[in-house]
């Protein structure tokens, strides 16, 4: 499947505030202390459901995503448990930057390998736990300030399992909106802060 121009559609930006500048991964310690005039303000437009969204991915569905002038992650499926997720910011048009914070975990594998791809010292991406429960690390997180370019991660999963992404803009904010797929040859979008996607391989 070639690449797609990726375009807002009907998801409204409503960011609203000041960039960030803050360091990463003290980012979110930051934020969590903040007053009123710390995050960036959202006018409503980007409501998310509680229950996950449950969905399938494409093989091989690429996304080019409009550095600058789109807010969005892209989430692209390579095959053979490989996956891709790319954030952009629309920096040039709202004169904010965006901060991504994105989990992933694998719902019925293992999650074996992960790389950052083009990201800056300030970024963040590590193993992590999902619980207190678990000895092990069982999951990936991507903190990552996103202006004028494309911060992206690849991971490894065991090949077909379901890949869930929980998805937060700006520290709090829902990001399911702005986050898109291929899936039977169309670009979707989530409803929810937390996305389920398996493969048709």
């Amino acid at each position: 499947m070639s690449a797609s121009m990726l375009t807002l559609g009907s998801v409204q930006n409503t960011r609203g505030l000041r960039s960030f500048s803050f360091l990463i991964p003290a980012l979110a310690l930051a934020f969590a202390g903040c007053s009123d005039d710390s995050p960036p303000a959202y006018d409503g437009g980007v409501e998310c459901q509680e229950d996950p969204e449950i969905t399938e991915i494409d093989r091989e569905g690429l996304l080019e995503l409009d550095t600058g002038h789109e807010l969005a992650v892209g989430v692209e499926y390579l095959g053979d448990g490989a996956w891709r997720v790319a954030m952009v910011c629309d920096s040039d048009t709202s004169g904010y930057g965006c901060l991504w914070d994105l989990t992933a975990t694998s719902v019925d594998g293992t999650l074996d390998e992960f790389a950052g791809e083009d990201l800056e010292r300030q970024d963040f991406l590590a193993s992590t736990y999902t619980s207190d429960e678990v000895e092990t690390p069982d999951a990936v997180r991507i903190l990552t300030f996103t202006e004028g370019d494309v911060d992206a991660f690849t991971l490894q999963t065991t090949p077909g399992s379901t890949l869930r992404l929980e998805a937060y803009l700006d520290v709090k904010y829902c990001a399911g909106p702005y986050m898109y797929w291929f899936s039977g040859g169309e670009v979707q979008n989530s409803a929810s802060v937390v996305t389920e996607f398996t493969p048709t391989e």
